[in-house]
């Protein structure tokens, strides 16, 4: 009513690109995902898996949230904060508007309405085999490289020749994230599910974190002797929390927890340097004992939007976000680099594609332009450029080489000539 006070929410994210109104409901999309407004309470949730696909537009039907993606139609229950269908589109869609009973929608080749009420589903292909990869990072352990592409892991040897080698592929069911060392890769999946596989992708262990109801895994990551698993808690039902479960590499057994969520990390000797989320900082955590690390210093974030990649070189910590921040071992900011972050649609590049990649005196930066750049430490100047065929969305260091992945291919970054194939003695 315009009569009553002026109410308002504020959403964590940026780049919204669509939004849907309902009486006191409210739903908008940015790179975290779909998130609902309730006006009355004040609350704004993330519909969980809602990240992986951008949506073009939303509509409300009733306890239904509509969104419609580049080719499919995603039917959303509000109550459960489920995925309860989704309807694959004859072309691609413009625009959406629906009522308790249907949804009509603008397409490139003209107008397709859509019965949201009927019991009678579309025909489902039963088996269509695909041969295709499409990964999105690219992880490395030792001389090995993962790749995983929201499905799996394919594992690669990396240690000689110009390509990679494909060794195994880990399928575990649901998986949401992968991190590796030198002998294990680890995967993490829906339900908390934590699993340890050997670089040939045979399972060594497995363990399910009971962390209660309204959770949400997040991301996993290796330091040192231990594996960081980060977990969102709450979030759904009441005061949103996150943490970081420390667990042994070996044994899988759980060791240690630190508050906030963490985001992102860089292991040097005995330290790791990091970013976490709720709270928003940077830390420097003591890992002398890998299983118990210490918290030694921290401070808030630079900008108004949180970095999304860290980094230590040469003596300085290195943060990427809106903008490339330097800080000494006192967390005092002692220069910045570009200008501020900018989302450039055309590129193919996000704010969350930004990442640091360290080798010798140099950073590797990838996903402020589209080429990588290689930045000369201290003074932060380019000193090379990467051209490559599409936008970099990972990188990784094996095999003394760095493996930059890019939508359409795995690019290999060197000084030298590649490993030799190794020689074997002839069988009799």
């Amino acid at each position: 009513g315009f009569a009553a006070p002026t109410r308002s929410v504020t959403l964590t994210g940026e780049a919204a690109t669509t939004l849907a109104l309902s009486g006191t409901l409210g739903a908008v999309f940015t790179f975290r995902g779909v998130t609902l407004v309730d006006f009355t309470t004040g609350t704004a949730t993330v519909l969980p898996g809602s990240s992986s696909v951008l949506a073009k537009g939303l509509a409300f039907s009733g306890s239904r949230l509509l969104e419609v993606t580049e080719h499919s139609l995603l039917i959303w229950d509000t109550t459960s904060k489920t995925l309860a269908r989704t309807l694959p589109l004859p072309s691609d869609p413009v625009a959406i508007a629906a009522n308790d009973s249907l949804a009509v929608l603008a397409t490139v080749d003209g107008v397709t309405s859509v019965s949201l009420n009927t019991a009678s589903a579309l025909p489902a292909q039963i088996s269509a085999p695909v041969g295709n990869a499409y990964y999105r990072k690219v992880v490395a352990g030792g001389d090995r490289l993962y790749l995983f592409d929201g499905r799996g892991v394919d594992a690669f040897n990396a240690s000689f020749g110009n390509a990679p080698h494909f060794v195994a592929t880990i399928r575990p069911p649901s998986t949401i994230d992968v991190a590796a060392s030198p002998s294990r890769v680890f995967t993490l999946g829906n339900g908390s599910v934590v699993s340890a596989w050997s670089p040939d992708g045979a399972l060594i262990t497995q363990t399910t974190l009971n962390e209660g109801t309204d959770v949400q895994p997040l991301s996993i990551a290796v330091v040192k002797d231990a594996v960081w698993v980060s977990i969102a808690k709450g979030c759904l039902t009441a005061a949103c929390e996150k943490k970081t479960i420390v667990l042994d590499a070996s044994s899988l057994v759980r060791t240690a927890t630190l508050t906030g969520a963490t985001t992102d990390v860089f292991v040097s000797a005995n330290r790791a340097y990091t970013l976490s989320d709720l709270p928003a900082e940077i830390r420097i955590v003591d890992i002398t004992d890998s299983l118990h690390p210490t918290v030694i210093a921290s401070r808030a974030p630079e900008g108004a939007q949180s970095p999304v990649s860290i980094a230590f070189a040469s003596g300085s910590i290195l943060t990427l976000g809106e903008k490339l921040y330097v800080y000494n071992e006192s967390l005092t900011k002692t220069a910045e680099q570009y200008a501020a972050y900018v989302a450039d649609p055309t590129s193919g590049l996000a704010y969350v594609d930004q990442r640091l990649r360290v080798t010798g005196n140099c950073v590797l930066v990838t996903g402020r332009t589209f080429f990588p750049e290689l930045l000369a430490l201290p003074s932060l100047s380019t000193t090379q450029t990467f051209p490559m065929p599409a936008a970099a969305k990972s990188a990784a260091i094996a095999g003394g080489r760095i493996w930059v992945l890019t939508d359409y291919s795995l690019e290999a970054l060197g000084s030298g000539a590649a490993p030799a194939v190794p020689r074997r003695p002839a069988a009799r």
